[in-house]
């Protein structure tokens, strides 16, 4: 069945796929199963790729510079605890700064994720039956999330 799907679909039921034991199976299920991974394989290896891509991406000299800064903080921050006074305003104004860069930086991060994740892929998948593949979760030890996960290529 052809469809267009969010990437991230596909990556979790890729990964909800590859977990399962289909001894339990019938022949016909376990070949949709193995179908449906070699199918989807390719979509998740992309993604998990192109996440690491970003992370590496975002964590430049600019990043680096900004860490040392937060130790060097959490430094200013023990002490001033240690030696039981409040921090001057301007330990403060830095704190607040770093904090501020990390926040602009998160953002911009969980925007290139969220649109690695909403991309639409088209997959051919092979449906399974929906008992064939109760039977293999029950053996898995996999939760009802993880089956709902797979819910859109079952019959």
């Amino acid at each position: 069945m052809k469809m267009n799907i969010e990437t991230i679909k596909a990556v979790e039921a890729y990964r909800a796929l590859k977990a399962l034991k289909v001894g339990s199976m019938s022949d016909e299920a376990m070949l949709a199963v193995w179908k449906n991974l070699k199918v989807l394989r390719p979509i998740s290896e992309t993604y998990d790729k192109d996440i690491e891509e970003v992370r590496a991406t975002l964590q430049d000299e600019e990043f680096e510079k900004m860490q040392q800064r937060v130790r060097e903080a959490q430094e200013v921050e023990r002490r001033a605890k240690e030696e039981a006074r409040d921090m001057t305003d301007a330990e403060k104004r830095e704190i607040a700064e770093i904090n501020g860069w990390f926040a602009a930086w998160n953002k911009k991060g969980q925007e290139y994720f969220k649109e690695l994740a909403e991309k639409e892929v088209k997959v051919d998948i092979v449906e399974i039956d929906v008992e064939e593949l109760l039977k293999a979760f029950k053996l898995s030890d996999k939760t009802f999330e993880e089956v709902e996960k797979l819910a859109w290529m079952t019959k």
